[in-house]
């Protein structure tokens, strides 16, 4: 009876859905890429928010229709929560100079100039700040030809508002001169420093809490390329 008792446990464990815990349905993923980079960086972050459970797992869901929202970012986006550009252009679009190239992509696109190459794409939706509402998890990838570099993780309500989208940030990683520094607002984790010597953070976001990391850190020096957006 008891060898019985365990194999019928074993069963249900392996077998029915409904006898083993799943992870709940948390996130969904618009750009797989986008979403491992962003977890790459700040993985505690998604654990102590309840998307991913302790041990890093997660289920996503489908929605009821697919879209695509590159074009929406593209033309309501405001780009003033890069701390780099100077511009008093509403959007992207409006920003968007006479000699500059734009790629369109099904979820992001690409604006390259003779100054620096910004790559926005949507990247997740779920619910970030934990208000119960879900929320467009954006990344935006800003290259200038010289000076720091960075990768800024932004989000706003979903589905998107009509207008033009004022996102918050939420986390940024910008490196210059090998010296990169990973900020966080309004971290629901605890601060982690790498351990041994570090290099001094001479620049930071406002408003973001700094964590330096040592020149041998990984950098976003190797931009995402237009096939990462699909």
């Amino acid at each position: 009876m008891k060898y019985l008792s365990l194999f019928l446990l074993a069963v249900c464990l392996f077998s029915l859905p409904g006898c083993a815990k799943q992870p709940p349905e948390t996130i969904q993923i618009i750009s797989n890429r986008a979403f491992k980079q962003m977890t790459g960086r700040f993985r505690d972050e998604f654990k102590a928010r309840g998307i991913f459970d302790a041990s890093g797992s997660y289920t996503t869901y489908t929605p009821a229709s697919e879209k695509s929202y590159g074009q929406d970012l593209f033309e309501r986006l405001s780009p003033a929560f890069i701390p780099n550009i100077k511009t008093s252009a509403a959007t992207f679009e409006k920003m968007v100079g006479r000699n500059d190239k734009v790629r369109h992509f099904n979820n992001g696109f690409i604006i390259e100039s003779q100054r620096y190459t910004i790559t926005v794409f949507m990247a997740a939706i779920t619910d970030w700040d934990l208000d119960k509402q879900l929320d467009a998890l954006i990344l935006c990838y800003f290259k200038p030809r010289q000076g720091r570099s960075g990768e800024y993780y932004i989000y706003t309500p979903f589905p998107l508002a009509s207008g033009i989208i004022k996102p918050r940030i939420t986390a940024s990683y910008e490196c210059l001169n090998a010296v990169c520094t990973s900020n966080v607002r309004d971290s629901r984790a605890k601060r982690a420093i790498p351990q041994g010597k570090v290099d001094k953070v001479t620049e930071s976001v406002p408003g973001l809490m700094d964590i330096t990391s040592p020149p041998d850190s990984a950098s976003p020096k190797d931009a995402l390329s237009s096939q990462d957006l699909q």
